[in-house]
């Protein structure tokens, strides 16, 4: 795979988890975040951190699971890719040696062909 396929896919593949991520950030706030509200002593509602602390705990677990995910994804991809760069490269090996092999072999045969020619017309044998 050239520079130039790599450094497509590498932004192909940024692209698509920017736009997971948002996807999903937009959807998380749509869920109605509330604010933590002060209680009129000054000190946090207990409730409300925890649930928030939960809801953090949650988009930052998903997130990460969907990070993974891709990650997983991309590179089973990538070594699949490269498995079939190296069949390719392996069998165009075979076939070009299979290919010079019978050239050699017609060149071969027109030449005993010419030299039994030769032979027979000027009556030598060897």
């Amino acid at each position: 795979m050239s520079e130039r396929d790599m450094r497509g896919l590498r932004e192909m593949l940024l692209r698509r988890r920017r736009g997971i991520f948002q996807r999903f950030e937009s959807d998380w706030q749509a869920l109605g975040e509330r604010d933590i509200e002060l209680e009129e002593e000054g000190q946090m509602e207990w409730d409300g951190l925890f649930s928030s602390l939960i809801r953090e705990y949650l988009f930052v677990s998903l997130y990460r699971a969907f990070a993974e995910s891709l990650a997983s994804e991309n590179a089973s991809r990538l070594a699949s890719m490269q498995v079939a760069e190296r069949n390719i490269e392996d069998r165009l090996v075979d076939l070009s040696a299979q290919f010079h092999q019978q050239r050699q072999s017609s060149i071969d045969e027109e030449l005993f062909d010419l030299v039994a020619g030769f032979e027979a017309l000027t009556g030598k044998a060897t």
